[in-house]
């Protein structure tokens, strides 16, 4: 799906030793200290003990597979996140 938007100009990323580094021209840290992170609503690839994100209402738990694996399901929703912490 990514490819797809990104194809039709919609969406810019970059990856980076095998994980989505940039977003539309924001990027992680070399330190990992900040990173984007995929969240979904689908139950069945997803991990609320990773870590939750509220979008629109919902609340959406860490994708349990990377985006390359993940399947994109029709009424399923699916955020990038830019997660920052130190440590």
């Amino acid at each position: 799906a990514m490819g797809k938007l990104k194809a039709a100009g919609e969406l810019d990323y970059t990856i980076s030793g095998g994980f989505v580094g940039e977003i539309n021209g924001k990027a992680g840290a070399a330190d990992y200290s900040s990173f984007w992170a995929l969240y979904t609503s689908d139950a069945e690839y997803s991990n609320a003990e990773w870590g939750t994100f509220d979008y629109d209402g919902i609340t959406l738990a860490s994708a349990s597979l990377g985006a390359n694996d993940l399947k994109v399901k029709a009424g399923e929703y699916y955020v990038w996140v830019f997660t920052e912490f130190s440590y």
